[in-house]
């Protein structure tokens, strides 16, 4: 039994110091991109995958890749050949609109609600029960917000300026690896 009690903490140990050793996952994140290139022309899809020398764009709606990259998917860009890259994560605006909707009724909300609120000389501070300008107070700050957050969302961006030298090509795949790495700790 001592055996059997001894073997099992070891492999429970074991396990831990495995997982320890894991490398850093990517996010798998979807963002749409638009190469300006040093020809002056301008290609638009999605960014599918950054490699050491080169970037691939392609219409279908896939998350990026650092590694493991099949180059017949979309078009390859050399990074002599780029010279802006514009990124934007697919769902910004919408995700701006939840966010914005959420916060401005919540904050309009409290706000209606303290505004409509009585005090007493015994009670000291008391919200109001009446629930018209709460409601209206909700609604009116969810629509602000919404508003407010998809123009946010929708003016996010990043946009790497790469003229066609690899110093600058490894300062974005470097930011970019570190912005969407998740660590397993």
């Amino acid at each position: 039994m001592k055996n059997f009690l001894l073997l099992a903490f070891l492999f429970i140990v074991s396990g831990k110091s495995m997982l320890a050793q894991d490398s850093p996952s990517i996010r798998r994140v979807v963002f749409n991109a638009i190469l300006k290139g040093t020809n002056r022309q301008i290609t638009s899809g999605r960014l599918f995958a950054i490699t050491d020398s080169s970037v691939l764009i392609t219409k279908k709606a896939v998350a990026l890749k650092f590694s493991d990259v099949d180059l017949k998917e979309g078009k390859i860009f050399s990074f002599t050949e780029i010279e802006k890259l514009q990124l934007q994560r697919k769902g910004n605006v919408g995700r701006g609109v939840l966010i914005g909707s959420l916060t401005g009724g919540l904050l309009i909300g409290i706000a209606a609600a303290i505004s409509t609120s009585s005090t007493s000389a015994n009670t000291g501070f008391r919200y109001s029960t009446g629930g018209v300008e709460v409601v209206g107070g909700v609604f009116i700050g969810a629509v602000g917000g919404a508003l407010i957050g998809a123009i946010i969302g929708a003016l996010s961006h990043k946009t790497f300026f790469i003229r066609g030298k690899k110093e600058r090509f490894d300062k974005m795949r470097t930011k970019m690896i570190a912005k969407l790495t998740i660590s397993n700790q």
